[in-house]
């Protein structure tokens, strides 16, 4: 059985639990790991913003939109490939999506498919995520985990 478990930025929602992703109202994001460039010297800072960042679109119907679109590629189900892929987002000040790079590779199949899930649940955007009352560019790890269990 095909379980994603996505960490960091969200629960794991398919837990044995049985829950459904409609019925889960936690914030997806409020276990992510921010970072911004704070003093403009290029190295990334860990940060702890006024709120976790929230999709336009709210958590329940991008959670929805992730598992839809988040697909265990036949190829490397049939290798017996299992993984972890972290995403690195970048987001702007305005909240909306930049880049989606691979932190952490799993495999060429499994990075595509956690990437191209997460490209659809977050067309829409973020609300801007606010430091001191200021809203920032700011990247966050998302990880997704493949597993066949």
């Amino acid at each position: 059985m095909f379980r994603p478990v996505h960490f960091n930025c969200c629960l794991s929602h398919l837990s044995p639990g049985q829950r459904t992703l409609a019925q889960d109202t936690r914030s997806s994001h409020s276990y992510a790991t921010y970072y911004t460039d704070t003093n403009g010297d290029g190295v990334l800072e860990t940060i702890v913003p006024d709120a976790p960042s929230e999709p336009m679109q709210g958590d329940a119907l991008y959670l929805r939109e992730f598992y839809t679109n988040l697909r265990y590629p036949a190829q490397a189900r049939e290798q017996g490939l299992e993984g972890t892929v972290i995403l690195r987002i970048s987001v702007d000040e305005q909240g909306v999506v930049q880049d989606v790079q691979i932190h952490q590779s799993a495999s060429a199949d499994l990075d595509k498919a956690a990437s191209d899930a997460y490209r659809h649940a977050s067309r829409k955007g973020y609300k801007p995520l606010l430091l001191d009352g200021v809203a920032i560019a700011y990247k966050m790890d998302m990880q997704v985990t493949f597993s066949l269990e």
